[in-house]
């Protein structure tokens, strides 16, 4: 079996299992487990799998997206309803993101219909650290991995990003506390957004967020969209459960 071959089996694997171990590859292709790892690493560098948070097993990434439908239940498909209830809800743009590598991906939104909104932002990338979905996802992992992950520095894109790993460490320790991380004109300038992760075991790990001009986010309202993420990544986390 050429190494082609092995990694499109790899592929197969992890959307016919859910989620895959190292050791477990190893022994579905017949290979040592340094040649298994070398496979994953390189699904994971293209976006086709993901290490799941405090694991050691690999799920399907989003990239797999574009090889049309798989195994694996179809994320975008079960979050959708999660994210309109959260649109109308908020009455502000709702996204549903992951995070590959450093890149947050947004692989879902909905936008608001106010006449000064924030657009959808499907499809886009950004740094995950300078994200309200990005901070949620990376809160799930120990700092160990958060620190490997970005490495001591980043680039900021305002000039209210945090750009230093210390200080982002101690944030997403804020986030683990309240249950949702934020985003404060970090990504671009007049922007909020609030976020909360719904990470499932055999899933790829998904964040919800509602972003929103700076101007409206002030007071009640930032305390019902908090609430509103949050209840939506529980209610989208049972969903991905039952599918």
């Amino acid at each position: 079996m050429d190494a082609a071959t092995k990694t499109l089996r790899a592929l197969r694997l992890l959307g016919a299992q859910g989620s895959l171990g190292v050791s477990e590859l190893a022994g579905e292709l017949d290979v040592a487990s340094s040649s298994a790892h070398r496979i994953l690493g390189a699904l994971r560098a293209e976006g086709f799998a993901v290490q799941q948070p405090g694991s050691r097993r690999y799920v399907l990434g989003p990239a797999a997206d574009e090889l049309g439908p798989s195994a694996a239940v179809d994320v975008v498909a079960v979050s959708r309803p999660h994210l309109v209830a959260l649109w109308r809800r908020t009455g502000e743009t709702a996204h549903l993101v992951t995070v590959t590598g450093d890149r947050l991906h947004f692989l879902d939104g909905v936008e608001s219909s106010q006449r000064v909104r924030v657009g959808s932002q499907a499809g886009e990338q950004l740094h995950a650290a300078t994200t309200a979905g990005g901070k949620a996802l990376l809160a799930t992992r120990p700092d160990h991995e958060v620190r490997t992950l970005l490495g001591p520095s980043w680039s900021g894109r305002t000039t209210s990003t945090i750009r230093g790993i210390d200080a982002l460490l101690a944030e997403l320790a804020e986030v683990r506390r309240v249950g949702h991380a934020e985003n404060r004109e970090e990504s671009v300038d007049g922007v909020y957004a609030v976020g909360a992760a719904a990470v499932v075991t055999g899933r790829v790990p998904v964040a919800v967020t509602v972003s929103a001009p700076t101007s409206r986010a002030h007071g009640e309202r930032l305390v019902a969209w908090s609430s509103a993420v949050r209840d939506t990544a529980a209610t989208l986390g049972a969903a991905l459960t039952r599918g």
